[in-house]
């Protein structure tokens, strides 16, 4: 995603918008863990077992236009929780701390849950 400045031009790679997201995830209540996002991720993860970085978050859309994009995100929640309080909280988390901590605005966030996690 790049953003034109008045003396040049910031690009943020697409592996830092991941990061973030991952970090977000990862901090808020309820959820486990990320989970691959189909089947040919599901694939690549059984191939490839380094922990991913990318697993379980799509940008399905980046507009560097409008500065904007859509994310899906598929995670494990923990049992017990309200999923639907959870995902607000992740829908809200992500799209706030993005435009706060790196200028993108989240059109859409869609929050699939995958699996629950029962201890």
């Amino acid at each position: 995603m790049k953003f034109q400045m008045e003396h040049g031009t910031v690009e943020i790679d697409r592996k830092a918008i991941i990061s973030t997201i991952v970090s977000i995830l990862l901090e808020t209540y309820g959820i486990v863990k990320m989970e691959p996002a189909d089947a040919s991720a599901f694939l690549k993860r059984l191939l490839k077992p380094d922990n991913d970085i990318e697993q379980g978050i799509k940008l399905v859309e980046m507009n560097d236009d409008e500065e904007s994009m859509k994310v899906e995100l598929y995670v494990e929640m923990e049992y017990g929780s309200k999923l639907h309080e959870v995902a607000k909280n992740v829908i809200h988390s992500v799209s706030y701390k993005l435009r706060e901590l790196l200028g993108i605005h989240v059109k859409k966030i869609d929050v699939y849950v995958v699996g629950l996690r029962i201890d």
